[in-house]
């Protein structure tokens, strides 16, 4: 405040006097203004606003890109910041990652489930084509909501317990792109009595426009619905795409029109995955899923690394799989599914597998086609120039698959003290099928090990995968040797790390001991 100062003492001492008061006065009105604000503003309600492709959430408790505290907008130096403050809330409103394992012993066959909870899944993906420095935040959490029964009673999480978000970095803030309430799922069981999903997510890039796809899968009464979320790129930008691919009583249709088979198999026009995570298996532990090749730790490994990468600021690129052969397979999984899950057949589901028969690097995709359980057919096809070529086709009821250092595959059938013995090959593009042992048993003796024929070695068995093949695809690509110590040495070197074993009575059969979370990060 400037004053004119009077040269008379008695009229400067009043002047001063009067002055200092209005001041005092002004100050304690100011103060009384501002509290009045700050109690309104604390007992007003959040507003979440946003469009398609652009969403600024606010949260009272933790801030977020683009959110409002105390009426201006919070704003970020760098895309890591911003991407590593989005995953610290989540991880605070739905808990850090971790995987629950529910073992069961049933008879001595190993079974149970096992699911991913919390802030499951953190990675990094160019989704708008902005560059390779720009990334955008990939998150998958669990709600802990929307839970079924598997065949042992156990509650296991559904697809709607999922949540995908994309988000991007644009000017300081963040910008929700891409928001799903559900994940992709194909069914376990399904009768009156249990309704488990077997939960996942795949992110591929299109071969033709490098550019990211997210894809959920959902098996439907009706049939199968392929939804594809990407970013379409011209001269003025990018744009949000959603396009919606289903199957029903022999008909394709895209984004709700009929449209022929050959529209409808670029749901699967794929060579490269950009990501993919298992979360839940309704009726396996982890042990039991390494046995298909499937290894969930490894989401939760790659998940840890990369929230230490943004906090840092080191952040290294995606890991992404491929191979001719990629796309070549799941279209001819995609026309096995309509063959064996046409309306009303009653035909189980196919279940497939990888294994590289002749040693050239390309592992063959092993298809059993199971009507009934006497009356199975396993299809063998390899990729030539970018293509499936069918090979041939074996009988494998009552049948089990070996694998050993001589290629191929071992056959082994039993049934009512009967036995065959096969061996198969590839010889190029042909399926040789040789049997080399069968008989009639007695009941006491069992049938004969295979070391009698000079096939001691082949003595691991092949499992077949019953889920997406985009699972199998994807693990087969990785260096994941042994995901699960990888995971524990990355917590290891965590500073101030702590274990957290939770234990829960998910059979509700009163014994806690039985299911248990494995180590997951403290917050």
């Amino acid at each position: 405040m400037r004053r004119d100062i009077n040269k008379k003492s008695g009229r400067h001492t009043i002047s001063f006097m009067l002055e200092l008061i209005l001041a005092l006065l002004l100050l304690s009105a100011c103060g009384k203004a501002v509290e009045t604000a700050e109690e309104s503003s604390q007992a007003q309600p959040p507003g979440i606003q946003g469009t398609e492709a652009d969403v600024s959430e606010e949260t009272p408790a933790v801030p977020a890109g683009g959110d409002r505290s105390g009426g201006e907008e919070v704003y970020y130096e760098n895309a890591c910041d911003a991407y590593f403050t989005k995953c610290q809330e989540l991880s605070r409103l739905y808990g850090s990652g971790r995987l629950v394992e529910c073992p069961v012993d049933n008879d001595g066959r190993e079974r149970g489930c096992c699911y991913m909870s919390g802030l499951c899944f953190v990675d990094l993906i160019d989704f708008t084509g902005s560059g390779v420095k720009d990334k955008d935040l990939l998150v998958v959490y669990s709600k802990g909501q929307d839970m079924g029964l598997n065949s042992q009673g156990m509650e296991i999480p559904r697809a709607g317990n999922y949540c995908m978000e994309v988000w991007t970095y644009e000017k300081g803030k963040l910008k929700l792109l891409v928001s799903a309430d559900h994940v992709s799922s194909y069914p376990g069981y399904q009768n009156k009595y249990w309704d488990t999903d077997n939960c996942f997510l795949t992110v591929y890039e299109d071969s033709y426009e490098k550019m990211a796809v997210i894809q959920i899968y959902e098996d439907t009464p009706e049939g199968d619905v392929y939804t594809n979320y990407y970013c379409y790129r011209d001269f003025s930008g990018y744009e949000l795409k959603c396009d919606i691919y289903a199957s029903k009583d022999g008909k394709y249709y895209e984004n709700g029109e009929e449209t022929d088979l050959w529209r409808y198999e670029m749901v699967c026009d794929y060579d490269v995955i950009l990501a993919g995570v298992q979360l839940s298996a309704s009726d396996y532990g982890r042990e039991g899923l390494a046995k298909f090749g499937v290894d969930m730790s490894y989401g939760l490994a790659q998940s840890t690394e990369n929230m230490q990468a943004l906090s840092d600021d080191t952040f290294r690129s995606v890991m992404k799989v491929g191979g001719a052969y990629f796309g070549a397979y799941m279209k001819i999984l995609l026309g096995i599914r309509h063959e064996t899950f046409g309306e009303g057949s009653g035909f189980k589901m196919p279940e497939f597998t990888l294994h590289d028969m002749d040693g050239n690097g390309v592992p063959e995709l092993i298809v059993n086609i199971a009507p009934n359980e006497a009356g199975a057919e396993c299809r063998v096809y390899t990729c030539v120039n970018d293509r499936a070529v069918s090979c041939g086709a074996g009988y494998s009821g009552h049948s089990t698959f070996y694998i050993g250092p001589g290629g191929g595959l071992v056959r082994t059938e039993g049934h009512m003290d009967v036995y065959h013995y096969e061996k198969w090959d590839l010889e190029g593009t042909e399926l040789v099928i040789t049997e080399f042992a069968g008989g009639v048993t007695e009941p006491e003796k069992g049938y004969p090990p295979l070391e009698n024929y000079g096939y001691r070695d082949y003595n691991r068995e092949v499992w077949f995968w019953k889920g997406d093949l985009s699972t199998l695809l994807y693990m087969s690509g990785l260096d994941a040797l042994d995901s699960w110590q990888k995971f524990e040495e990355t917590v290891s070197a965590t500073a101030d790390t702590e274990y957290q074993y939770a234990y829960e009575d998910l059979d509700h059969d009163g014994e806690q001991y039985r299911e248990a979370a494995y180590p997951v990060l403290s917050e």
